[in-house]
């Protein structure tokens, strides 16, 4: 038993090591959005919701199929009531018997409730289908969001190994300097200002390396699980001018818009059920009676009737306390919202399209510019360089020189993950991947 309870310990507890869902392999951009989809908690509430929608259109359907029933009562003791009959001067009492043991089975089938069912029916299936789609669109969405971290995450590890260089530059300038004032060639004013700018490069390393930890865990958070040790693998996208001329802003039918479109239709479905409240509902049934008045024996010995009724019956509720009118209420409500909705979307549209692609279009000049300042920051680093050995420049132009290149390495990367999130951001808009991501892993 000991060993058993030994192997049931460590059997849950690999389990919950397992639940505990963190990732300590290397992370591609595919890996984390098939991650975010399984264990993001906002795709797994919506998928519930999905299931519960689904279940709500057999319950709808449900009053306009058979229903079947049984009872069966025995009765253990008993007092019979007692009628009295007039025959003569002397009124007679008989009692009223009830069966000792009795046995029903009965049937019924609504025929006819002002179209209620059909329409309640109508309704679940819009919502279903509105759920459905809105799912779709969570998961469209947190693709882009987990590719928007996912970048931010690799962007931030860039910019901590630019910090870092720029670290080593300055410190390896501040040797130069302290061997060239013992040369007789700087002076200490030139030693303060390589020791400040030390410093202030140290803490942007600082800062770099807090940012690029919480990008990873904000990526972490976005895939649903606990925490990321493993390196992500991949690189930011090479940007190019002939990216805007692949743009196809077409807008295509988002799938968002279809989901408030169903929602609409589920409350107008709705609402016309609530007017079945005012209308008779007939229903056939049929039953069938087995009973024993004469012993309270139910074993072999007991003696069963048999009795049935089959018929029509009409149930009309001329008075519901104002439900039915609180529903509908309810209902137009509903579609006052969905439509507001839908008017709010299809203004905000053309809005982002138009917003998103001037992001990306000064992201991707932004990350031109960069690109022609590192060439021209590398060139004049080599200039000032040899200037200085030549004695015809100071340590400081270098300094600049070399403080531009590290600013404009940064300018690109920064340009790169705001790239992505105006692609992204675009997508969204527009409700369709655009495939314009050089090096975009699928």
């Amino acid at each position: 038993m000991n060993t058993k309870a030994t192997l049931m310990h460590i059997f849950s507890t690999i389990t919950l090591l397992g639940s505990s869902a963190s990732w300590a392999q290397e992370l591609t951009l595919s890996d984390a959005q098939k991650m975010a989809r399984e264990n993001n908690p906002s795709i797994r509430q919506m998928n519930s919701e999905v299931e519960i929608s689904r279940a709500k259109v057999t319950k709808a359907l449900a009053p306009q199929l058979p229903q079947v029933n049984a009872t069966a009562r025995h009765l253990l003791d008993q007092k019979f009531q007692v009628m009295e009959v007039s025959l003569g001067p002397t009124p007679i009492e008989f009692p009223v018997r009830q069966p000792l043991s009795q046995v029903t089975l009965g049937a019924s089938l609504l025929v006819f409730d002002g179209f209620g069912t059909w329409n309640n029916y109508r309704s679940a299936k819009y919502e279903r289908s509105a759920k459905e789609l809105e799912l779709e669109r969570a998961e469209f969405e947190l693709n882009q969001r987990v590719r928007d971290q996912y970048f931010k995450a690799l962007g931030s590890q860039a910019l901590v190994e630019v910090a870092k260089q720029s670290v080593s530059m300055l410190e390896a300038h501040l040797d130069d300097v302290k061997n060239m004032i013992k040369g007789g060639v700087a002076t200490k004013l030139d030693l303060l200002k390589v020791e400040v700018q030390l410093e202030d490069a140290k803490t942007d390393l600082l800062a770099a390396e807090d940012n690029a930890v919480l990008s990873v865990a904000q990526l972490a958070r976005v895939l649903g699980v606990n925490s990321i040790t493993g390196p992500l693998h991949g690189k930011l996208p090479v940007l190019e001018s002939e990216m805007l001329k692949k743009l196809d802003l077409t807008k295509a039918e988002r799938v968002d818009r279809r989901a408030l479109l169903n929602k609409e239709e589920s409350a107008i479905a709705k609402s016309s059920a609530s007017l079945s409240a005012w209308s008779p509902k007939i229903y056939l049934f049929g039953q069938q009676e087995w009973y024993n008045f004469e012993s309270s024996d139910i074993g072999g010995n007991s003696r069963f009737k048999d009795a049935y009724t089959v018929g029509v019956m009409l149930n009309w509720n001329l008075f519901d306390g104002g439900a039915s009118t609180a529903e509908r209420t309810i209902a137009l409500e509903e579609i006052k919202k969905t439509r507001e909705g839908l008017r709010a979307l299809d203004q905000s549209i053309p809005v982002d399209i138009d917003f998103w692609k001037r992001k990306l279009t000064h992201g991707i000049a932004v990350y031109q510019s960069g690109l022609s300042g590192i060439k021209k920051s590398e060139e004049t680093i080599r200039l000032a360089k040899s200037a200085v050995r030549a004695g015809t420049r100071t340590n400081t132009e270098v300094l600049d020189a070399e403080h531009d290149l590290n600013v404009a390495k940064a300018k690109v990367v920064h340009a790169q993950i705001d790239a992505v999130e105006s692609v992204s951001n675009l997508e969204l808009a527009l409700g369709k991947s655009l495939d314009i991501l050089p090096g975009k892993e699928k």
